[in-house]
């Protein structure tokens, strides 16, 4: 017997088709995320595709549903490995914010899942141009600079993270110099009693580490090393990237002393950067 005469069954007529697809897609999907299983996350995309070829573009729900399918494919091809449901998943989520006017709030929501789906199709293709599309997509949800506010922060972030990422790959400055001042409006952003500043700063010596491997000018080294310094200052005992910023900032210090002999850079590299509490001791 299949959905639809069960649903027959039910009372249910064929204009309550779409919704029941979509909340059966729903339930499939909420029960691949609390239980796992491939077959659960394969029936949410079935139901939900389903759903959205018996409906139309005038429906409230059309376009909510074009994004859920595009959500549910991402997490299919977590599954599966294969592009084409990333691909897919993009194709659905275009039409989405085709249907979706600029004012809507739901419009960061398609452009977020967007955005994922090109990162992961070029952590599967490597090809620069999904990049570049997550990198465009991130600049969409957070605007204009003089715009930046403290709820862009995980937006920011990652389109910090991604400029990173081209960089490895083109080696132009002016990627990893944006990279870099986008990380700085994030720690600006973020109050100084948040938890997440050490984390935003970690992040902001990465990169600052990485343009003074390319440009060896000690002043980008001592910045990296200031960064990263207070980074590790401010995190606890319970924090799990502690030890290794701990050994960043060692490795940091060595390398400075290599270029100015300078025997407190060593002194504070192997006696000086011992996690205590919620810091560093200096002896």
């Amino acid at each position: 017997m299949d959905v639809d005469e069960i649903a027959t069954q039910h009372g249910y007529s064929e204009e309550d088709m779409p919704q029941l697809l979509a909340r059966m897609a729903m339930y499939g999907f909420d029960t691949y995320v609390e239980e796992g299983g491939r077959v659960n996350i394969e029936a949410a995309v079935k139901f939900i595709k389903d759903a959205i070829s018996r409906s139309n573009p005038e429906d409230t729900s059309y376009a909510s549903w074009l994004s859920n399918a595009g959500a549910y494919l991402l997490n299919q091809f977590n599954e599966s490995g294969d592009v084409k449901d990333l691909e897919e998943a993009i194709r659905y989520l275009r039409q989405a914010l085709d249907l979706t006017p600029s004012e809507d709030e739901d419009r960061i929501d398609y452009l977020n899942n967007l955005g994922v789906c090109f990162e992961a199709l070029y952590e599967a293709a490597g090809e620069l141009e999904s990049l570049e599309e997550a990198i465009q997509i991130s600049r969409q949800i957070t605007g204009s600079a003089q715009a930046y506010d403290s709820s862009q922060t995980p937006a920011l972030t990652n389109l910090a993270n991604q400029l990173g990422r081209k960089f490895e790959q083109t080696a132009d400055l002016a990627d990893i110099k944006e990279a870099i001042h986008v990380a700085r409006e994030v720690v600006r952003l973020t109050p100084a009693d948040s938890v997440q500043l050490a984390g935003y700063l970690n992040n902001l010596g990465n990169k600052l580490v990485r343009l003074y491997d390319h440009t060896q000018d000690m002043h980008d080294l001592e910045e990296t090393i200031r960064v990263v310094r207070k980074s590790a200052y401010l995190m606890g005992g319970e924090y799990p990237d502690r030890a290794n910023t701990f050994n960043h900032l060692r490795s940091l210090l060595k390398r400075k002393y290599k270029h100015t002999g300078e025997m407190r850079d060593l002194d504070e590299a192997i006696l000086g950067t011992l996690p205590t509490g919620n810091g560093m001791k200096f002896r």
